[in-house]
């Protein structure tokens, strides 16, 4: 279980810097 809920933060740490990346690239376009 322990792997799981580590794999599961990875996962999240990923889809919170590739949002973030968005915005970056969503603000420049203005």
């Amino acid at each position: 279980m322990q792997k799981l809920s580590k794999k599961l933060d990875d996962i999240g740490q990923d889809l919170k810097s590739f949002i973030n990346t968005k915005e970056v690239f969503d603000g420049d376009e203005e």
